[in-house]
């Protein structure tokens, strides 16, 4: 984690991030050590997904350690045990359902092209190439439902919630939190009407601003439960899938998505307000993760 000090305006021009490796580069980092049939280099490199090269390459350098004062070869069963041993399937089952709950929120509002969906040693990521949007207060609505979807599907499948959706500051609720607070405060699209108030977060601190956020955030929960409702038998057997492959291609993806009912118009966030704002301002990251 990086200190937000370092991160302030003006301290660096361009900033990359970098995905963790997909199955394919991990079973290419495996074939170059490793001696081992094809389909067990596929296997292996699938239980790795969400291990970064960094992980994969400490983990081979431990392993031919350990076979070595054992004067034997690393064996399959070595990388099995070195990476998911501590997985828990019920955990594993829940995040997968988390992210398809993103993927199929996003596809039923045709607001964007998933790219790859995986899961991780903390959790999942599913990454989203956003379609452009006008910046209307439904593009907006529509952008909050997609945000906490995952923590919808949960709600739908368990009848709980985990804090999967919480966290760090780049989490669903923390993004969920910032576009309902432009929307009030910045868009001219909430209850101050055509009023540019800032960027500041010290409106988190009036009461009346806070009931209004929760009240468009809860909505968006209930809007993307309605649409996952209708999806049920779609999510969870794509979460299966997702569960066992630990990773999801914008292709195999595709082919689980195109299964979804395009919604036109879904239930309005609480007090709307017609108009736009700047195109800009509407469009989200094109990576997210939680």
């Amino acid at each position: 984690m990086i200190d937000p000090a370092v991160l302030r305006p003006g301290r660096f021009d361009l900033r990359l991030a970098v995905p963790l490796p997909d199955a394919a580069a991990l079973a290419g980092v495996l074939r170059r050590h490793l001696t081992l049939p094809e389909p067990e280099i596929r296997a292996l490199a699938h239980q790795a997904v969400g291990h970064s090269m960094a992980d994969l390459d400490a983990g081979l350098r431990n392993l031919r350690g350990v076979a070595r004062r054992a004067g034997r070869r690393v064996t399959a069963e070595d990388l099995r045990a070195a990476f998911g041993a501590d997985d828990d399937p019920a955990m594993t089952r829940r995040i997968a359902i988390h992210e398809c709950g993103h993927a199929l929120v996003t596809a039923a509002l045709g607001h964007g092209q998933i790219q790859h969906i995986a899961l991780d040693r903390t959790g999942g990521q599913t990454r989203i190439r956003r379609a452009p949007r006008a910046g209307l207060i439904a593009d907006h609505t529509d952008l909050l439902a997609e945000l906490v979807a995952g923590r919808a599907a949960e709600r739908l499948i368990f009848g709980t919630v985990s804090s999967g959706a919480g966290g760090p500051d780049d989490s669903d609720l923390a993004l969920a939190t910032r576009v309902a607070l432009a929307i009030e405060t910045r868009f001219g699209l909430g209850a101050e009407g055509p009023l540019w108030l800032g960027e500041s977060s010290d409106w988190l601190h009036d009461k009346a601003t806070r009931q209004r956020l929760r009240a468009r955030i809860e909505a968006a929960e209930a809007q993307a439960l309605a649409i996952l409702a209708n999806h049920r038998n779609l999510l969870e057997d794509m979460a299966q899938t997702l569960a066992s492959h630990r990773e999801l291609s914008g292709k195999d993806a595709a082919e689980w998505l195109d299964q979804v009912r395009t919604i036109e118009v879904v239930a309005a966030a609480p007090e709307p307000e017609s108009g736009s704002s700047s195109p800009d301002a509407s469009q989200p990251p094109a990576c997210r993760t939680g």
